[in-house]
This record gives C-alpha cells, sequence and structure tokens, in this order.
C-alpha cells in the first residue's frame, strides 16, 4: 500500500516536471489560433481564456470556429459540453472527428464523475491534448469545481483551457474576452 502511495507521488511529481519542461519549450512556439483572435493575444499551454457574455452572444459560435481551425491544425481538443449544444452547433465532419474528445454531462452525477476522473482519463490518453474546452453554464459551485480541476490538471498536462460563462468563474485568468453581437456579427472585446 505504502509503495503504491509513493509511486504515485513520484508519477505525479515526473508529470509536473515533464509538463512544465513542456511549457518552457513551447513558451515560443503558440498555439495556432485563427488570425482574427492571434492578432489580439497569443495562447500558449497553460494559458485561461475566458469568453464571457450574455445568452445567444456568440460564444458557443467562437468555440466552434475554434474547434473547427484546431482540428485543421491536427490538435486534440477535450470538449466539454454543459449545454448540450455540440450536436447542433458543429458540423458533421467535427463531430465525426479522431481529434475531438466529447464530454456531454446532463446530470450532476455524471458531472462530478467528469471532475473526478479527468486525471484518470488525462493519464490514458495516447495523444496530446492541446485545448479543453468548457462550454455552457451549470449549478455554479459545480462548474467551479470543474474549472478549478482542470486548472491543477495544467499542471500536468500542458494544454490551454477555454470556458464560456455568463460572468467570471476563475480568479486567474490569462485573457479575458466579452462577447457580444452587433449587427449580426459576433464581437469579442479583450477585457
Amino acid at each position: 500500500m505504502l509503495k503504491k502511495y509513493i509511486d504515485h507521488i513520484e508519477h505525479q511529481s515526473a508529470l509536473q516536471i515533464l509538463c512544465q519542461l513542456e511549457q518552457q519549450q513551447q513558451k515560443n512556439n503558440n498555439i495556432l489560433i485563427p488570425p482574427e483572435i492571434s492578432s489580439v493575444i497569443k495562447v500558449q499551454p497553460g494559458d485561461c481564456i475566458a469568453l464571457v457574455g450574455k445568452s445567444a452572444s456568440g460564444k458557443t459560435y467562437i468555440l466552434s470556429q475554434l474547434v473547427k481551425y484546431s482540428i485543421d491544425q491536427q490538435y486534440h481538443v477535450l470538449y466539454i459540453d454543459l449545454a448540450q449544444q455540440y450536436g447542433s452547433t458543429f458540423s458533421s465532419n467535427t463531430i465525426q472527428n479522431d481529434y475531438i474528445h466529447i464530454f456531454q454531462p446532463s446530470t450532476n452525477i455524471e458531472l462530478l464523475g467528469i471532475i473526478h476522473g479527468l486525471e484518470k482519463w488525462f493519464y490514458n490518453q495516447n495523444n496530446k491534448i492541446l485545448w479543453v474546452m468548457v462550454d455552457g453554464e451549470w449549478q455554479t459551485t459545480l462548474k467551479q469545481q470543474l474549472l478549478d480541476k482542470i486548472k491543477i490538471l495544467q499542471h500536468y498536462w500542458s494544454f490551454a483551457l477555454v470556458y464560456t460563462s455568463r460572468t467570471f468563474l476563475l480568479d486567474t485568468h490569462d485573457y479575458q474576452f466579452e462577447c457580444y453581437k452587433q449587427e449580426q456579427n459576433i464581437r469579442m472585446k479583450l477585457v
């Protein structure tokens, strides 16, 4: 029992060191993102981006474009769809793609299962996940637990986090965008 515990500690420390080394190596290699966003920000693994706006302000559409662009670049994406909109918002080519991994919890128990199972899921992945996206609203405390868990996992696996919300949930962001519609166009304002 003690050996398993020690092995787990060593494994966690090794993952953390590996993640830090990957992030240092990637400091000058930004994640490729669509030109309309990359002209404003440079995203690196470990970053956190908040897309904030009222309902129907285009947050999910922005995520869908980021997913499409990421798949075109052959980046793996973990998409946690709290809004249950994935099938209706994304094209069929995107839905059936090997580069996207989708979780769609429909109950609090399922979301808790995701929160508690994410570390094991990452550990069992053969693919490098470059983006974790959380879309939609949920009971605030559970969504906050999910985001907190993902931020912790960024210390062990090198990925960028982007989430949508009607309000800012995490205390620390690298980038915060206010999303809104103006004359049928979706706008993003860096806050």
